[in-house]
């Protein structure tokens, strides 16, 4: 694995969360600011990759998935596998054809975390949001 920047950390994050919910057949929501970041709390606290991603926060004191979506488009640089709209409702798109399998292989490669890591992480978040029956 290699080290990464708080940049990077939340560039992967973002777009491995994103893969995770297309993996879930999720492309968009329209959630409240407050339920999205209870959502990712919740997740998050339980999702045993946390710990790659330390400078990522997911807590009462600073949550951040706003700052993660909303920055997604221009955190890193060379071509993005996924991306997410700035405003709500957020629509998550694919880049340069990758599909979320893409994304995890990619991912699995360069940090340990493939596309069932991120499905991992996805699935309680879209549960908080009542996304997934």
């Amino acid at each position: 694995m290699t080290t990464m920047s708080k940049t990077v950390q939340r560039a992967v994050v973002g777009e491995g969360l994103g893969a995770g919910l297309l993996a879930l057949g999720i492309q968009e929501f329209n959630p409240s600011k407050g339920d999205l970041e209870f959502a990712l709390r919740h997740a998050w606290k339980a999702w045993p990759y946390a710990p790659v991603f330390p400078q990522v926060r997911a807590d009462v004191s600073r949550d951040d998935l706003v700052g993660i979506i909303n920055d997604s488009p221009g955190q890193r640089s060379g071509p993005q596998q996924i991306r997410w709209t700035r405003s709500w409702p957020f629509r998550i798109e694919s880049s340069w054809g990758w599909t979320p399998d893409d994304v995890g292989e990619h991912t699995q490669e360069l940090y340990g975390v493939g596309l069932a890591g991120w499905v991992q992480l996805a699935s309680p978040f879209a549960e908080g949001l009542g996304l997934l029956d």
